[in-house]
């Protein structure tokens, strides 16, 4: 902020030199901001009128339109860079959530005798549980949120079982109650019952997983169960498999083992043409 003293100095040299372009962006606001330099200013341009001859040198339109294109491409330049790091930013986002559910189902495998949370272990699969019974609804109590089978709660905040990039209806089927978007558990950890329906009613065990740290167990979805391998054989958009495809052209990927991997497209469409992705 321009205090008089600095305005009577500034006043001062100017009669010996000219002004820039960026003197007079940063000097215009302080004069507007300030009656009695702006009285002074004025005085001052009496009394030199029949004195000193004081040279201002001004900006003109075309000064102008140079600043506000060179914004412009700076803004050009800088906007995806920022929308990059937003996008990077929620990817950073879903892998943390991914490790903490993963936690989760070690919790829950440690007072289980080894066994994951079933699928779908609720009425609408034949299970033994009221609806909702899905993998996430058991796992709530491990990661800190009031919800049980049978029961379905006001909407909640956003919880650790949704993608931040994932979008109802777009790329992920709503769950509801912003409970579960976008996070799906693999239908492929042993014991496999080759039925079916009857999968989704099954517990896993993870003492049957011969290498963790290559079992994919969760993994971005468009459905809270990744289905298997006749994902990749149907065509888009009803192949499910694009669906996990967004993050960085990737997806994030949660094993057996606790760990976390981002796996590009290609090599999620490479794996699941060989049947090597679960």
């Amino acid at each position: 902020m321009w205090s008089d003293k600095s305005w009577r100095r500034m006043i001062k040299s100017s009669a010996k030199r000219n002004f820039t372009l960026i003197e007079l962006l940063v000097a215009v606001p302080g004069v507007a901001r300030h009656p009695q330099s702006r009285m002074q200013a004025k005085n001052f341009a009496r009394s030199t009128s029949s004195g000193r001859r004081v040279i201002f040198s001004i900006f003109t339109l075309i000064e102008l339109l140079v600043v506000i294109a060179i914004i412009a491409i700076l803004a050009s330049l800088l906007l995806p860079a920022l929308a990059h790091t937003k996008e990077m930013s929620k990817q950073i986002t879903c892998a943390s959530q991914q490790k903490q559910i993963l936690v989760g189902f070690s919790m829950y495998a440690q007072d289980y005798n080894n066994f994951y949370p079933a699928l779908t272990d609720d009425s609408s699969w034949g299970g033994s549980n009221p609806w909702p019974g899905q993998w996430f609804v058991l796992l709530c109590p491990y990661m800190g949120y009031q919800w049980t089978p049978g029961v379905r709660p006001a909407k909640l905040t956003t919880t650790v079982f949704v993608c931040p990039s994932a979008v109802a209806g777009v790329n992920a089927d709503d769950m509801g109650n912003n409970i579960q978007l976008g996070i799906g558990m693999s239908r492929n950890i042993p014991p496999v019952d080759p039925d079916y329906v009857k999968q989704y009613r099954v517990y896993p065990n993870s003492v049957l997983v011969t290498s963790p740290s290559t079992k994919l167990l969760i993994a971005d979805a468009k459905r809270y169960s990744l289905e298997g391998y006749w994902e990749f054989s149907q065509p888009p958009p009803v192949c499910y498999a694009l669906y996990r495809i967004r993050h960085s052209n990737g997806a994030e990927i949660g094993y057996c083992d606790g760990h976390v991997d981002w796996v590009s497209k290609n090599e999620i469409a490479a794996r699941g043409a060989s049947q090597t992705l679960y």
